[in-house]
């Protein structure tokens, strides 16, 4: 996805989502029906307007909150482009204060306030991240091309801890999956021959801790979502 074509997707950072039912209520998004997450006002602390691919924990793609105009009549109220040619293709992530995590294929995650100005850009160390990362508890997890699971400070865009869970991760379009303290990714497992995500691990948010690792047999995993 070009910067471009996300800068036009962004209107407001609610408005490229449709109305939806009510998501889990422990999957870190706004409930349907609470006010405090309606319109301008900020969502309740911990409670993340977009938090991972497809919002929810179902992977639904629905949002509980109404898209404020008729984005066909609305020209964008901002425009960021990436000063970097890099690709784009995961989902925009959205915290409780409507800021934006924007992750890109290059190794890098920046954060934009609602007013689309850079807070703070993450460049990782580890190579290349083709998965979409996920918040949880104030913090953003991604994993890289070489295997490495980290977690970020969304308010500084520091490390707070990075671990090699293997020797590398496929680069289809995956996505990290984040709930009740655990973090899960789909990774590569040395098998003969095989040269696509294989294994899932399980690592603890808090300090990256692992918790278990399943490796599959008989097929791959593709686009892991959870």
């Amino acid at each position: 996805m070009s910067s471009a074509l996300l800068a036009l997707l962004l209107v407001l950072p609610w408005a490229a989502v449709a109305l939806a039912a009510t998501p889990e209520p422990s999957d870190g998004t706004c409930p349907a029906g609470d006010r405090s997450c309606a319109g301008d006002s900020a969502a309740p602390a911990g409670k993340y307007y977009w938090p991972n691919q497809k919002g929810d924990l179902n992977r639904t793609g629905l949002s509980p909150h109404a898209v404020p105009f008729d984005l066909r009549r609305q020209a964008p109220a901002w425009r960021w482009a990436d000063p970097e040619p890099g690709v784009i293709r995961a989902t925009p992530l959205i915290d409780d204060r409507l800021n934006l995590y924007v992750s890109t294929i290059n190794g890098r995650v920046i954060k934009l306030s609602p007013e689309g100005t850079e807070l703070w850009t993450y460049k990782s160390k580890y190579g290349a991240q083709p998965s979409v990362p996920a918040l949880m508890d104030g913090l953003l997890f991604g994993n890289t091309r070489k295997g490495w699971i980290y977690a970020l400070d969304m308010e500084t865009g520091e490390e707070v801890w990075a671990v090699q869970a293997s020797n590398g991760t496929a680069s289809d379009t995956a996505s990290m999956f984040a709930a009740s303290g655990v973090v899960v990714a789909a990774t590569m497992m040395p098998v003969e021959g095989r040269e696509t995500n294989n294994a899932l691990v399980a690592l603890s948010s808090r300090d990256g801790a692992h918790k278990w690792t399943h490796l599959m047999t008989g097929f791959n995993i593709y686009n892991f979502q959870g």
